[in-house]
């Protein structure tokens, strides 16, 4: 077919068709900015380029230490230790006693005891530990790889840690193999206090439990400037010569030929005696690195990338280059000095690429070099508006749409076949009022009214009665909103609900209401709290009857039985079938005067012959009544209505009133029928 023919013969339902047209470049590039930003974002490629920004803002800081951290390290190169790979416990322990008279505050031994030297040694630093006790931290150290599946963990021998402080660190290596943060994480160590916590015996008034979680490291901090000792020349001094009064004491085992064996931003590779340290100045500092919330960043940045490519929509190229440079480099001179000043990371990385993708969005969008390329989606767009357009004028729903006057707009071949509507008719004159008549009211309030979105109405094609369930909504149009309805015949649903309730409710010999719905009917009565009337009606000489002229004759009669009762019963009145040859009537609003006058009619109506199979049949009936006083239930009432049927039928009256207490007492005399 040609193309112009095509284009001529649209559906007719043009909603989506109308709604292209109305989409402008700058709309395109913002939705395709925000949609860009987010995959990013959802990759994860920005969280590496932003820990390497973060590494690069540490080399530019040189923040000094407190100088209450002091590191003492034993150096594996000294003739005296050339022969051995562990320090002596014995030095060891002569170092503690120095370190306890230069003054040290607490002293944490950041290297473990997990084996046994010779005991003589071992007995020794037992006695020094127990004799310094709490004043010694020995720590549990935890490592969790690099595929954040495995903790490899070191403990110190129970002998040499029963009257020291127990300590814990975790150290969790990031993607790219490096250490940023200490502390108790999920390693199995969080009933031990953190290490560098201990140390510094840090507080903060917000959080009691801070210690227990994991913090960032501010490698800004000047390693170098870290007092350090040797171990060696304390050990051979006469007395202290250094005054460590007040200071944390770290001591250092030997350090590798690397040294180092965990690599972290600025310095390389460290031993975690020195990352100890610095997450130590950290705390002393209050140096703690923070960032914002993640999800405050990503919606930020899905804001910002949609919102640069709106302005650089409307700004020529070099503008918009410019603009897009300046929000950049800004963002990185902005984190850096956060960084550096407040210890604050933000998403310097984050803000660039966003700059960049809403520049980029938008140039797509209006640059003259993109028209094929725009030409190419919109091309797109339309084939699949068109396609959508003949899908929703296919649909096996009916669908319409209409103004806010009521006007209706648009309708699919659905819809018009379920209101009659030719294919040719004019839709100027159609309206909701017109096609549902007052039900047109309530689907206008819903579409102003999330909470009554779904309506039901009743329609009348060709005599026949049609169920509709209409789902209402709303689009935003020009200057205000266009309705839209959807469709759905649920005639065949209503009938098989009917269905099932007659079950429920009505006997189906004939369809009289069953005890069940009978009973609820007593209760909506009751309701009102105005007086009532309850008849037991039970039929004489039915059994003869049904045992010589078989159950169909049976079944017949009672139905022209319940339709006799029908009649003389009244409009208002509840007739049921209680069971066999017993039926029950409800005259609600009803005094003894009524209800006797009631009684009288049933009586004659019963009472006459019954035409059945060409054979003239009699029955009689009888019937108690009781009054309801508004305190009774539906079984006492039953009870009472009872009581005085039978006694009617002892007494042959035809009808008797139950006019004493519930049915636990005899009846009074029954008046017989008026």
């Amino acid at each position: 077919m040609p193309a112009d023919s095509e284009t001529t013969k649209r559906p007719s339902f043009p909603l989506g068709v109308q709604a292209i047209g109305l989409i402008k470049s700058s709309q395109i590039a913002t939705v395709a900015a925000a949609f860009a930003m987010s995959l990013v974002l959802l990759s994860g490629v920005l969280d590496g380029v932003e820990r390497r920004f973060s590494d690069t803002w540490f080399a530019a800081s040189k923040i000094a230490p407190s100088g209450r951290t002091v590191l003492v390290n034993f150096n594996h190169r000294a003739p005296r230790y050339a022969y051995t790979n562990r320090v002596p416990h014995r030095d060891l322990a002569d170092l503690l006693l120095k370190l306890d008279s230069a003054g040290a505050s607490r002293i944490l031994i950041e290297f473990g005891f997990a084996e046994q030297t010779n005991e003589a040694d071992d007995k020794f630093l037992e006695d020094v530990l127990a004799q310094l006790g709490p004043k010694v931290g020995l720590p549990s150290i935890a490592v969790l790889s690099v595929n954040q599946m495995s903790w490899r963990r070191t403990a110190p021998l129970d002998r040499f840690g029963r009257r020291v402080t127990h300590t814990a660190s975790d150290l969790a290596l990031d993607a790219d193999a490096k250490i940023r943060k200490i502390g108790i994480r999920d390693s199995g160590l969080r009933y031990l206090i953190s290490a560098p916590a201990w140390l510094t015996a840090a507080k903060r008034h917000d959080n009691d439990s801070w210690q227990l979680r994991a913090f960032r490291i501010d490698f800004g901090i000047d390693l170098q400037q870290i007092p350090q000792l040797d171990a060696l020349s304390m050990l051979q001094a006469n007395r202290a010569s250094t005054s460590l009064s007040g200071a944390n004491v770290i001591i250092a085992g030997f350090t590798p030929p690397t040294g180092g064996e965990y690599r972290v931003p600025r310095y390389g590779q460290l031993t975690f005696a020195q990352i100890t340290a610095l997450a130590a100045e950290t705390l002393t500092l209050e140096r703690e690195l923070r960032s914002l919330p993640r999800s405050t960043c990503i919606v930020g940045l899905i804001v910002l990338a949609a919102l640069m490519a709106l302005w650089c929509a409307g700004l020529s190229p070099l503008a918009g280059a410019g603009l897009c440079v300046g929000v950049a480099l800004g963002a990185l001179g902005l984190g850096e000095g956060l960084q550096t000043l407040i210890g604050l990371t933000t998403p310097s990385a984050g803000v660039a690429a966003a700059s960049l993708i809403g520049y980029g969005a938008a140039q797509v969008s209006v640059h003259p070099v993109f028209q094929r390329i725009r030409h190419a989606v919109m091309t797109v767009l339309a084939n699949i508006d068109i396609h959508l357009a003949r899908a929703l004028e296919n649909a096996s729903d009916g669908l319409l749409t209409f103004d806010r006057e009521g006007k209706l707009l648009s309708i699919n071949a659905a819809a018009r076949q379920l209101f009659g509507i030719e294919g040719s008719a004019d839709l100027d004159e159609y309206s909701l009022t017109s096609m549902l008549g007052l039900q047109a009211r309530a689907v206008m309030a819903a579409v102003r009214d999330p909470q009554q979105r779904r309506v039901r109405t009743i329609i009348r094609k060709n005599g026949i009665e049609r169920h509709l369930e209409l789902a209402v909504g709303a689009v935003p149009g020009e200057g205000t909103s266009i309705g839209v309805v959807t469709v759905r015949d649920v005639t065949e649903q209503h009938a098989k609900f009917e269905s099932m309730r007659l079950i429920a409710t009505r006997d189906p010999l004939t369809g009289l209401a069953n005890r069940r719905e009978f009973e609820q009917a007593f209760k909506n009565a009751r309701a009102s709290e105005a007086p009532l009337a309850l008849f037991i009606c039970d039929l004489d000489g039915f059994k003869p009857i049904n045992d010589t002229w078989g159950h169909q004759a049976g079944d017949a009669l009672l139905q022209e039985i319940a339709k006799r009762m029908l009649a003389e019963a009244g409009t208002h009145a509840v007739v049921a079938r209680l069971g066999g040859d017993e039926f029950g009537i409800l005259l609600p609003r009803s005094t003894e005067a009524l209800a006797a006058g009631a009684a009288k009619r049933l009586l004659g109506a019963i009472g006459r012959p019954f035409e059945i199979n060409g054979k003239s049949l009699h029955v009689g009936v009888s019937i108690g009544i009781a009054l309801s006083d508004n305190h009774q239930d539906f079984q006492a009432l039953m009870q009472c209505a009872d009581a005085a049927m039978y006694d009617a039928k002892r007494s042959r009256s035809g009808c008797g009133f139950w006019r004493g207490e519930p049915a636990r007492r005899t009846a009074q005399p029954i008046a017989k029928a008026v």
